[in-house]
């Protein structure tokens, strides 16, 4: 027979009649008696997956990192151990941000590689008491919506009382804050070796310094340059042979503009012009020559000059390279060798002009 034990357990002992219990325990119940086989339950433990490879320790310690930030926490009510543990961390990081605020600038002296060690702590300090305090309020929050109702009337009454202080005092609450937002440096939070002044300095130095290499670059070649440079390489000629070097004279670079000039003007390319004058004729007319220089003759030297590959040249491009192709080009010339290094010609001048297309110089002596 059945008794019942003070646990409000059944007990049997073997033999008792249980028909009686089929109707308790309802028809879901197993059958009772017999030799009849039983199920068990065994407790299942899913093993635990260790991922020892580099790439899972980083995803890891950043989800970790995130989950961190994030605050995550599966207690949905308000703790006060996490409210103070959470107010004892933003309180500590604000404080230790503040000093490293205010000795940044002796921790900055000595970089790490290209980063300021003071202000790469600061930035790490800010966030971290930020995060403190998020899950402060969350905390808080939690508090709130689990509090009784006295709670939140306090609650209410203190941000009431906040909103009609800082409404009878706006001016010197938002002059106060508005001087503390302006007094912040926020170069102090740049954990970059340069500044943000420095940055943009740089910045605009760089976009000057391209602007000026692109006008460099795009500007034609200067003419009053590449005429002094001829003059230098054929007195440089001239002196490698003994010669005495030549001197500039005004009214034969006039000469030699003028004549330069209207071949580009007139496009033709000739010692003698349409007209039918010759450099002495020339000279004579635009009064350049004087003591009967013109009866003697005036020696004159040209040549075109185009840009780009030029055989016998290579790249001619800018002042130098021109000047250096017309004076070469000159040198291979018997007649125009003989002019450049005559030991009776004293005098000289030259001119260059532009017709689109290519350089036309012109080089006229005198003795």
């Amino acid at each position: 027979m059945s008794r019942r034990s003070s646990g409000g357990r059944f007990d049997f002992v073997d033999g008792d009649d249980l028909s009686h219990l089929d109707d308790k325990l309802g028809k879901h119940a197993p059958p009772m008696g017999g030799h009849k086989p039983h199920r068990v339950f065994e407790s299942y433990e899913r093993p635990s997956v260790v991922e020892t490879s580099v790439t899972g320790k980083v995803e890891e310690f950043f989800r970790r990192i995130k989950n961190w930030l994030r605050g995550r926490s599966h207690h949905h009510r308000f703790r006060s151990h996490q409210a103070l543990k959470n107010l004892i961390g933003f309180s500590a990081l604000f404080i230790l941000a503040l000093a490293v605020y205010a000795n940044v600038e002796s921790l900055n002296e000595k970089p790490f590689l290209f980063l300021r060690i003071g202000s790469a702590a600061l930035i790490v300090l800010v966030i971290g008491s930020l995060v403190f305090l998020k899950r402060l309020l969350v905390n808080l929050k939690y508090g709130y919506e689990g509090g009784r109702n006295a709670v939140k009337l306090v609650f209410f009454l203190v941000l009431f009382v906040l909103a009609v202080g800082i409404y009878f005092n706006q001016e010197t609450v938002f002059t106060t804050l508005k001087g503390e937002y302006e007094g912040i440096n926020f170069d102090k939070f740049n954990p970059l070796v340069l500044s943000y002044a420095d940055i943009g300095k740089k910045a605009q130095e760089t976009s000057e310094d391209f602007g000026s290499y692109i006008e460099e670059a795009t500007a034609p070649p200067d003419i009053d340059t590449i005429e002094l440079i001829v003059f230098e390489k054929v007195n440089a000629v001239r002196t490698g042979q003994d010669k005495k070097a030549l001197e500039w004279e005004a009214d034969l670079g006039l000469l030699a503009r003028t004549h330069s000039e209207d071949m580009a003007e007139r496009d033709f390319f000739d010692h003698v012009n349409p007209d039918g004058e010759d450099p002495t004729d020339r000279a004579r007319r635009l009064g350049v020559a004087s003591g009967g220089i013109h009866y003697i003759g005036i020696a004159e030297n040209i040549t075109t000059i185009p840009t780009g590959d030029v055989i016998g040249c290579g790249q001619v491009y800018d002042e130098e390279s021109i000047a250096d192709c017309a004076v070469s080009g000159w040198i291979t010339s018997p007649g125009h060798y003989q002019n450049m290094i005559d030991s009776w010609y004293r005098m000289t001048g030259v001119g260059v002009a532009y017709d689109g297309y290519q350089y036309l110089i012109t080089q006229n002596f005198r003795g």
